[in-house]
């Protein structure tokens, strides 16, 4: 699957990289959170239409097979900047990888133009977001060149105080699905 092309996206592909975002948005949800998996896709669809309507530069890369298959997205922001420092960043809005191209070096090939079109922006440094319990994403993560910068903490709080975060289900763990699992839906092995 060395035959991958990333683009930027075109208008003809909005609708695609909305039924994305809002498909991926159940992976975002961090694993302590007992929040609906509705109310997830709800918020991410207004952030969807904020971020398109909003002032920020967006660079939304379309990453396409050989064939011509939209394989997957990646939106970047190039008007972020740290909260740590105050320099100006990119930032990985959303990305995402269709179920049936799992496994194939898509995310590589999306990271690294995302990274080509960060400098040429004049830009120094890139930022994502993932869940604490999305060990997966984080692993591939640090393969893909990222560093672990900062911590994200969230803490329960009740009118006595400080309580524990409620967790979810397993089942509602979507990126706690084992890749079998995940692939073996989608009607693709790891063999």
């Amino acid at each position: 699957m060395a035959d991958i092309e990333v683009r930027e996206a075109t208008p003809e592909d909005m609708e695609w990289v909305r039924g994305r975002v809002l498909e991926s948005s159940a992976f975002s949800i961090p694993h302590l959170r007992d929040v609906p998996a509705e109310m997830v896709r709800e918020a991410a669809e207004d952030d969807f239409e904020r971020l398109l309507n909003s002032e920020d530069r967006l660079v939304i890369l379309i990453a396409e097979s050989a064939s011509g298959e939209r394989m997957g997205v990646l939106i970047l922001n190039l008007d972020h900047r740290s909260d740590a420092t105050g320099e100006p960043q990119s930032l990985i809005e959303d990305l995402d990888v269709e179920p049936r191209f799992w496994g194939t070096p898509a995310v590589g090939y999306l990271v690294r133009r995302a990274a080509q079109v960060t400098a040429r922006h004049g830009l120094r440094y890139m930022v994502g977001l993932v869940s604490e319990g999305n060990r997966r994403t984080l692993v591939k993560a640090k393969r893909l060149g990222f560093t672990v910068e900062r911590f994200h903490l969230a803490m329960g709080c009740t009118p006595e105080g400080p309580a524990p975060m409620p967790g979810r289900e397993a089942e509602k763990k979507a990126h706690d699905i084992s890749r079998r699992k995940r692939l073996k839906k989608f009607g693709r092995s790891l063999d």
